[in-house]
């Protein structure tokens, strides 16, 4: 594969070995940091439309593309009809570069032979090495803890804070997101590229979910963990078709370290768990995820109801949330103030940020997405000849679009990056099964 590679780069022109090392380089990117992301998408970009204005055959846009095309209009329309313009546009329009990375893994895949075990490569070594930084920093901050309660008996003081693990995201809580979206393309990589029978893979994926998972728990980002679970819910069904005790074995065992971790509340992980309850049914009352949450999504409904059509423009929650004070929120739908703010980045989920963001217009298209990938799931469930490797690609798109949990800014350039990034496998493993 290495001599195939050699002669395969001394074959291509500069500009496709560019965008195939730089798209490579993605996953890595993602954790060492943004500044590398931008550069590496900015060249992808370039060399990109480089090559397509000299690559004479070429594939054509489908449906799926006209659809995110146009969407991606419809939010520059919003943008320059905002009162914040260049702000907004710095979102909008620079979201430009993530429709040509789509384009361009495509163009990639068709191009260079044995791209699918590289980026497979690529992605595990960046989940190994983000497995051992994040235990590497538990172990450490733990026996640190073990030293204090031994020589100073601070255990229960100082050292009774919950360890925050964030492995190479140093403050920023990343970690357990960045393992819960780049295992399900690892995992499609991996059943595409591998060479062993199919029980042999399943027994390899559920090897490495573990520790993952265990990681991911420790963490105590729930969003990441759900997110987890969820892909081995998948996985477990994948398995089942091979071999149907695997229905049963798999969840019993995910269940069984679930258990452990929770009852022996390694890393306070039970204290969060109740904090989290306690969100959801503030005075036994049921609330949108959390008080805070349920304000920012109250307050995206006044924002949807003066700007109906296209919103108040992408990115701009931020600017114009200040219109409506936490009182008046509290006054008009009659939900009790906690000292609670409604102003921030974004109003933390998805739906509602593209509803006052994008207007009625948005959450059309955002409905047609919605509808695409649910029906996606059906078929995974029900239909027999569902190409089922293809839709473990698409999980970190269902991740970045759902319309119910909390979520990250929708135009954040690494949320978007990851929602993406498995894309255009989908597409290529789509087409090429109908021109089969």
């Amino acid at each position: 594969m290495q001599s195939n590679l050699i002669q395969l780069l001394k074959k291509n022109k500069l500009n496709i070995n560019i965008i195939f090392f730089s798209i490579l380089l993605l996953p890595i990117s993602l954790f060492v940091g943004p500044a590398i992301t931008e550069i590496l998408i900015f060249l992808i970009c370039i060399s990109f439309i480089y090559t397509f204005i000299h690559e004479k055959n070429f594939f054509l846009i489908k449906n799926f593309e006209i659809i995110i095309i146009s969407f991606f209009f419809l939010t520059i329309i919003s943008s320059l009809l905002s009162d914040y313009k260049i702000i907004s546009l710095k979102s909008s329009l620079l979201s430009i570069r993530f429709i040509i990375l789509i384009y361009a893994i495509i163009f990639i895949i068709n191009k260079i032979d044995y791209f699918f075990k590289f980026f497979f490569i690529i992605c595990f070594g960046s989940l190994l090495l983000n497995i051992l930084a994040g235990y590497l920093q538990f172990f450490l901050e733990y026996f640190y803890k073990l030293e204090l309660f031994i020589n100073k008996g601070l255990w229960f003081h100082e050292g009774s804070k919950k360890i925050i693990i964030s492995g190479f995201f140093g403050n920023e809580k990343k970690l357990g997101s960045f393992l819960c979206r780049l295992f399900p393309i690892t995992t499609g990589l991996y059943l595409l590229v591998s060479k062993v029978d199919n029980n042999k893979k399943i027994i390899n994926i559920l090897f490495f979910f573990v520790p993952l998972f265990i990681l991911v728990f420790l963490t105590s980002e729930r969003m990441a963990l759900i997110y987890c679970i969820l892909t081995f819910f998948f996985i477990c069904l994948y398995a089942s078709r091979i071999n149907r005790k695997n229905i049963i074995i798999f969840p019993l065992l995910i269940i069984l370290v679930t258990s452990i971790l929770y009852f022996s509340d390694l890393n306070r992980f039970k204290e969060t768990m109740d904090h989290s309850y306690k969100q959801l049914f503030p005075k036994d009352k049921l609330v949108y995820f959390s008080e805070q949450h349920e304000f920012f999504a109250l307050t995206s409904l006044e924002l949807f109801k003066n700007n109906p059509i296209l919103g108040v423009g992408p990115n701009n929650y931020r600017n114009n949330c200040h219109e409506y004070s936490s009182d008046f929120i509290a006054k008009k739908y009659k939900v009790i103030n906690n000292n609670i703010q409604n102003c921030s980045t974004h109003p933390h989920n998805i739906f509602f940020q593209l509803l006052s963001e994008i207007g009625l217009l948005g959450i059309i298209y955002y409905a047609i997405f919605n509808i695409f990938l649910f029906v996606q799931i059906i078929k995974f469930f029900f239909k027999k000849d569902y190409n089922q490797i293809s839709f473990f690609f698409l999980l970190p798109v269902i991740y970045y679009l759902n319309p119910i949990f909390p979520s990250g800014n929708f135009f954040n350039n690494w949320y978007m990056c990851f929602g993406i990034l498995g894309l255009p496998f989908y597409l290529y493993l789509v087409r090429i099964k109908k021109s089969d």
